[in-house]
């Protein structure tokens, strides 16, 4: 058997952060969402011999999404662009990361189920 690569998820992932242009976002904060799907090289070995080791861990993945919410910033396109540079930086073997953002409860005219940015980086 031939693996090509592995995809792992982290789906709904939720944040109180201070994200946005406007004074008052920055303020008092908002509810965020976050979804990521990684892509990555399959390490055989780890997959034959149930090991951590050689595979993308997502508990390490939450921790660095979770950082770079703690982080204020303007556009939710930064914030998307800092996680997926940071994930590129402590795992090589990552090959593609797709992200979304979204503002839960944006601060516009609408109803809605929140806005997102949604980014998609290959290494």
């Amino acid at each position: 058997m031939k693996i090509t690569h592995t995809t792992i998820s982290l789906n709904d992932l939720k944040f109180y952060a201070y994200h946005g242009v406007m004074a008052q976002e920055n303020k008092v904060g908002a509810h965020y969402t976050v979804n990521i799907r990684i892509t990555s090289t399959a390490d055989m070995e780890a997959l034959k011999h149930d090991e951590l080791h050689g595979t993308v861990n997502y508990a390490q993945v939450y921790d660095d999404i979770k950082t770079i919410m703690n982080i204020p910033h303007k556009l939710l396109e930064s914030v998307a662009y800092d996680m997926v540079q940071l994930l590129f930086d402590h795992y090589p073997s990552i090959q593609e990361v797709w992200i979304s953002v979204c503002k839960d409860t944006p601060p516009v005219q609408a109803q809605c189920n929140g806005m997102a940015f949604e980014l998609t980086a290959q290494r």
